[in-house]
């Protein structure tokens, strides 16, 4: 019972729990939401899992897979980084720090959108 507690403790410690209201807050098509959603998500594990995102805290990470995945979508790269990072409540250098770790790993993560 110890470790499941502790387990749930730790898991909100991840990004993936800081993308569904930034995004909600974002002008994406309701029909796009959910798709941006699961790929942000996907993103965010797979930087989780490689260690990639050990220097910010999930808020900022988040931010930063947003941005990542909005980057690689034709019909969303209207928004600016300014808007990801007010919906995200963090700054714009996080944003681009973050951002650029990400982008550094690009191909591994961009790997993680197309599977599935």
């Amino acid at each position: 019972i110890d470790s499941a507690d502790n387990k749930a403790k730790s898991s909100s410690t991840r990004a993936t729990e800081y993308i569904h209201l930034p995004l909600s807050r974002l002008p994406i098509p309701r029909t796009q939401l959910e798709h941006i959603r699961l790929l942000c998500t996907r993103v965010a594990e797979k930087a989780d899992d490689s260690g990639l995102s050990q220097e910010n805290m999930p808020p900022s990470l988040a931010a930063g897979c947003i941005a990542f995945v909005i980057k690689r979508c034709d019909s969303l790269d209207t928004i600016p980084l300014t808007k990801v990072a007010e919906a995200s409540e963090i700054s714009i250098a996080t944003l681009q720090k973050c951002l650029r770790r990400l982008e550094s790993n690009a191909e591994c993560l961009e790997e993680c959108m197309s599977s599935g």
